[in-house]
């Protein structure tokens, strides 16, 4: 998930901007990006922990919000249960990203109380002030730039963009089901984008992973953030280097939505 969605996402659940707005903007994504937002938002979840009644609260909403799922969605297991819906024949990415919208923005609030204001968690200052969106995402771009014109990262950069390319990194995620419910395991960003090049070409993405991983290492270390905010600034870097030289974006033809 690109930063400024991601910055939408928590303006969502401060309650600033407009619900239908975020949602249209994420149901008019391809269909591997839906799964990347959902990997996301599940994780956010998960981060916050939410409690029982929590769960139970977003899933009385499903009426209410205009999503046509069964309750056992936010019940016992609900992630795996989500991940298994995720992966069945039919488009029902749209309605999981939304619910998990929701659930989010009721596990946030019990946090925003405690943790407002907190200076070292961007998704607790005032997102409704737009001074203080700008500087986060310009912060974000900067050390974007940044890896872009470092040289001592171009040669992995170009490699790394080389075995991207050779892949396609097209094809939509495929999934086997499991036998039975405590076979399930949840996919993490990782694990969806790692599956994706797997079935692609098996010779080529075990290398790209790894360089993936250590370029998001070394770009947590270099920049003194954790490694999904580093992640988020290869995978911009890439694609500027994908742009460059191959004339596309990470999931598609350039011109087609890549993860900034």
């Amino acid at each position: 998930m690109r930063l400024e969605d991601e910055v939408s996402v928590v303006q969502f659940a401060q309650g600033v901007g407009s619900d239908s707005e975020l949602i249209a903007r994420f149901q008019q994504r391809s269909e591997r990006e839906k799964r990347m937002i959902f990997s996301d938002l599940s994780g956010f979840v998960q981060e916050l922990s939410p409690t029982e009644a929590e769960v139970d609260q977003a899933n009385a909403m499903r009426k209410q919000i205009g999503i046509e799922l069964p309750e056992s969605v936010l019940k016992r297991h609900w992630l795996s249960v989500m991940q298994h819906i995720l992966f069945m024949p039919g488009d029902n990415c749209d309605a999981l990203n939304k619910i998990l919208l929701y659930l989010f923005r009721i596990v946030y609030q019990r946090h925003y109380a405690l943790l407002k204001g907190n200076p070292d968690n961007w998704w607790y200052w005032d997102l409704s002030d737009d001074r203080v969106v700008d500087a986060i995402l310009v912060n974000h771009q900067t050390a974007i730039k940044d890896g872009y014109n470092n040289p001592s990262f171009r040669m992995e950069f170009e490699t790394l963009a080389r075995l991207w390319n050779q892949t396609g990194a097209t094809t939509p995620v495929k999934s086997a089901e499991p036998s039975d419910e405590s076979e399930r395991v949840f996919l993490s960003y990782d694990d969806v984008l790692t599956a994706s090049l797997n079935t692609l070409n098996p010779s080529v993405s075990p290398g790209l992973s790894i360089l993936l991983s250590s370029l998001t290492n070394a770009f947590s270390a270099k920049y003194q953030v954790e490694t999904e905010r580093a992640r988020k600034i290869v995978l911009a870097v890439l694609e500027r280097y994908l742009i460059e030289i191959y004339n596309r974006s990470l999931f598609g033809e350039l011109g087609s939505d890549g993860i900034t």
